[in-house]
C-alpha cells in the first residue's frame, strides 16, 4: 500500500485535496442557497433554486474553491517552495485564470442540467415522501441543483487537474523531479 501511495502520491494527494476543496466549496454553495430561502424570486414554483440563485451560489462556490485549491495544491500536492511574492502572485493569477474557464463549464453544466431536470421532471419533488426532520433534510440535500452540482464537480476536478499539471504547476513539477534526481545522485 505504501509503495502504491509513493508511486502515485501526486494524483492521490490531488484527489484527496480535491475532495476537501469540493466539500468546502459545496458547503458554501449550500449555505448561499440556504440564505435565500423565503425569497420567491430565487426559487421555482416547486421550491427548487432558480437559475439566478444557482448562478450566485456557483460564484460563491467558485471563489472559495479557488482559494482553497490554490493553497492546498501549492503547499501539499505540488509542494512549491518558491515563496517570492511576485512568483506566487503570477502563479495565483494563472491558477485563477484557468479556474475561470472551468467555472464557466461548471456554470453551464449547472444551469443546463437543472433545466433538463425540470423539463423531464427528475427530482423536482420530494425524494422521500415521509414526514419528519430527517426526511426533510434528505430532500433538501438531494435536490436537483445539488445532484447536478455533484456531477459538475467530478468533471471540473478532472479538468482542473489536467490544467494544474500541464500549465500552472508545470515548472514546480519539473523542479521537484530534478531535485529528486539530484538527491538520488548524491546518495549513490
Amino acid at each position: 500500500m505504501r509503495a502504491f501511495y509513493k508511486k502515485h502520491k501526486e494524483i492521490i494527494d490531488y484527489l484527496f485535496f480535491g475532495v476537501v476543496t469540493t466539500i468546502v466549496s459545496m458547503a458554501f454553495y449550500k449555505l448561499t442557497t440556504a440564505l435565500f430561502i423565503g425569497y420567491p424570486s430565487m426559487h421555482t414554483e416547486s421550491g427548487e433554486a432558480s437559475a439566478l440563485l444557482v448562478s450566485i451560489a456557483t460564484a460563491v462556490q467558485w471563489v472559495t474553491g479557488v482559494v482553497t485549491a490554490f493553497i492546498t495544491n501549492r503547499l501539499f500536492v505540488f509542494r512549491d517552495r518558491n515563496n517570492r511574492p511576485g512568483y506566487v502572485a503570477k502563479q495565483f493569477a494563472v491558477f485563477a485564470g484557468s479556474r475561470v474557464v472551468t467555472w464557466f463549464i461548471d456554470w453551464g453544466i449547472s444551469v443546463a442540467g437543472i433545466a433538463l431536470f425540470y423539463k423531464y421532471g427528475i427530482f423536482t419533488g420530494e425524494l422521500i415522501s415521509s414526514e419528519g426532520a430527517f426526511y426533510s433534510l434528505i430532500n433538501k440535500i438531494f435536490s436537483a441543483d445539488f445532484i447536478v452540482k455533484c456531477i459538475s464537480a467530478v468533471i471540473v476536478v478532472i479538468l482542473n487537474y489536467i490544467i494544474s499539471v500541464f500549465i500552472v504547476f508545470r515548472r514546480t513539477r519539473k523542479e521537484n523531479r530534478e531535485r529528486k534526481e539530484d538527491e538520488a545522485d548524491a546518495s549513490s
